[in-house]
């Protein structure tokens, strides 16, 4: 059985934050950097469980755009 939780980034724990960087870097075959993850910090995150394991994440931040000095 799958359980989802969304949950603030303040509010990942450290073994958390572990699994989910193991889990993206086999995703990305090696290829996921510090810099990758510390673009995925700050907003809320969905985590997928399969019992205790992570299975799935997403990062959802919010980001503003300026085009020509206006925000979009």
């Amino acid at each position: 059985m799958w359980h989802i939780s969304v949950i603030p980034d303040t509010e990942v724990t450290a073994a958390q934050r572990t699994e989910i960087r193991a889990l993206l870097d086999a995703a990305f075959e090696g290829d996921f950097s510090d810099d990758d993850a510390d673009h995925a910090a700050g907003g809320l995150r969905v985590i997928v469980h399969a019992g205790t394991e992570i299975i799935g994440h997403a990062a959802l931040i919010a980001r503003s755009m300026t085009i020509d000095g206006r925000a979009q």
